[in-house]
């Protein structure tokens, strides 16, 4: 039986998002696969069906190097994953800041700097 899966719907300037923690890399093996990843942001992102957004965006772990506090990957309704989204950025730091989902890795407070995820 499949576990379900903890997500914020969040939208911004129009869009909706399907925010989901992968911080501690439960969804590695499906971010890892291609076609898995594009059949999954399809599935959540149809209206009626699923939940009903534009995109999905994952918070995950900073890849070793990398001067950032966390990073995110942005998949579109089609599949697709892109290297940035506007609007997904303005949704994902809300999510991160505003929204407590994420301790703080730094003294400092909250994260700081966030990177793309590379893939």
């Amino acid at each position: 039986m499949c576990k379900p899966i903890e997500f914020v719907k969040l939208s911004g300037s129009g869009n909706d998002f399907a925010c989901i923690d992968n911080r501690h890399g439960r969804f590695d093996a499906l971010l890892a696969d291609r076609d898995r990843i594009a059949r999954f942001a399809q599935r959540v992102c149809r209206h009626g069906l699923g939940v009903g957004a534009d995109g999905v965006i994952f918070a995950c772990p900073v890849e070793h190097g990398v001067d950032a506090d966390i990073a995110a990957r942005f998949l579109e309704a089609d599949g697709s994953e892109a290297e940035l989204c506007g609007n997904g950025t303005a949704v994902f730091v809300r999510w991160i800041v505003e929204g407590c989902r994420c301790e703080a890795p730094s003294p400092n407070g909250p994260p700081a700097a966030i990177a793309p995820s590379s893939r």
